[in-house]
């Protein structure tokens, strides 16, 4: 039973616009990597998964380093077709400062400018390049020793877009020419692409890798931190007892994927169900707080799923959803066919003891599925990784495997409604099993 008055609502923020202190679990060498790369006169890129904390990352860094700021949504710079008219708005919204020989006024449209002090009234000039004039006042408003930065937010927004990513690019390729370094503004990119410096590598003919640099991916919480997170929450600020929420410590921080996101949004329905169960706290809790998360948060991952596992019976059907529950075993970011072989062997020994499972052509098709569950790895030939974490959460709270080793999916009448279509016959997968390829 709760016994502080605070509400769940305030202490599992899923979708938090600021990091809240009382729930933020330090990751000191990630702060420190990205408070050396601000020291420096360089761009930098930040990337991480998403749910996995990047904006709460930069956004305790720059202010533990009392910084001002503003952010950028490259969403935005999309709908605009324009990176600087994305950076103009953000840093003259609601101001009468002109940028461009435009006033935040004329603008109106809202922004986000954090940290920032002094007058709303700036000198009025106007510069040739806006995005320099932007950079000019974002500096006249941090003063001359505070750190200033401009972070662009959602790069994956704009990864499509040659036009936008040139843009963004030639704004980095800025930094150390004197005009710039005058204002001395730092740039930070934050998205999801692994591969997000390559989008850099080039503008026109001048290279544009030595002027980035990119701090450790933002990845998933350790074990640990994934527990101290949900202890946090539940002992710390709502007051269970530690008897009662240590029991089911690990099992969300399992079913959550040690994603900081996923793990607020699970727990917060799990506070709920411990409402609505007179305040107990324990596995039946959890139990029926991911069926309502399934309903409530993610129900177009579950379709998804759903629509790829086969109701039927016979071999090549079962074999299938063992692939999938196998698939959700996985710890590991990226895997082989190999590795999920060897899962499937050892989650269903009886009903695998055969020499081939066909286990290449199931992760194909997988891959191939709209929408895809997993896509080849950029790490290495012959590796996948989940397209969306979500997807080996949703494994993980929807698969159950029985005692025949069969697998089916947690169900209610209000997600079965939303599953529409079947997948694919199976004869691919059987034909795979009577002709091993993988």
């Amino acid at each position: 039973m709760p016994r502080t008055s605070k509400l769940a609502t305030d202490v599992f923020t899923p979708r938090g616009a600021l990091p809240n202190p009382e729930m933020y679990v330090p990751r000191p060498d990630l702060e420190a990597d990205l408070k050396q790369a601000l020291t420096i006169n360089t761009n930098v890129l930040v990337r991480g998964d998403s749910g996995c904390g990047k904006s709460w990352l930069y956004k305790k860094v720059l202010a533990d380093l009392d910084a001002a700021y503003a952010i950028v949504n490259l969403a935005q710079a999309r709908s605009f077709g324009s990176v600087g008219e994305a950076v103009i708005r953000t840093i003259a919204a609601g101001t009468d400062i002109v940028i461009g020989g435009r006033s935040g006024v004329q603008l109106g449209l809202g922004g986000f400018l954090q940290g920032v002090m002094g007058s709303a009234r700036e000198t009025r000039r106007v510069l040739a390049d806006p995005v320099l004039d932007a950079a000019r006042i974002l500096r006249r408003r941090a003063g001359k020793k505070r750190l200033a930065a401009i972070v662009f937010d959602n790069f994956e927004q704009i990864m499509d877009d040659a036009k936008l990513i040139r843009e963004l690019s030639m704004i980095m390729m800025q930094i150390d020419t004197p005009d710039w370094a005058a204002y001395n503004v730092h740039n930070v990119v934050v998205g999801t692409p692994a591969n997000i410096r390559e989008f850099f590598a080039q503008v026109g003919s001048t290279p544009i890798q030595n002027r980035i640099r990119e701090v450790p991916e933002v990845s998933r919480l350790t074990y640990e931190q994934a527990h101290e997170l949900i202890i946090k929450g539940f002992v710390t600020n709502l007051g269970y007892p530690r008897t009662e929420a240590f029991p089911i410590v690990r099992e969300i921080g399992w079913m959550a994927d040690r994603i900081p996101q996923h793990i607020h949004s699970l727990c917060l329905e799990v506070a709920f169900e411990s409402d609505r169960c007179d305040g107990k706290l324990d596995s039946d809790v959890v139990a029926g707080a991911q069926k309502r998360w399934l309903q409530a948060a993610e129900s177009s991952s579950y379709v998804g799923i759903a629509r790829q596992m086969q109701n039927v019976t016979g071999a090549a059907a079962r074999r299938r959803n063992q692939a999938l529950y196998a698939l959700s075993q996985m710890d590991r970011l990226d895997f082989s066919a190999a590795d999920v072989e060897r899962q499937m062997r050892r989650e269903f020994p009886v009903t695998t003891n055969v020499q081939n499972l066909g286990i290449g052509t199931i992760l194909r098709f997988f891959a191939e599925s709209k929408p895809p569950i997993i896509a080849p790895s950029a790490i290495a030939n012959g590796l996948y990784h989940f397209t969306n974490p979500i997807f080996r959460v949703c494994l993980r709270v929807m698969l159950v495997k029985d005692e025949n080793e069969n697998v089916t999916r947690l169900d209610s009448p209000d997600l079965t409604n939303l599953v529409s279509g079947t997948a694919p016959p199976v004869s691919e997968v059987a034909d795979a099993e009577t002709n091993p390829t993988s």
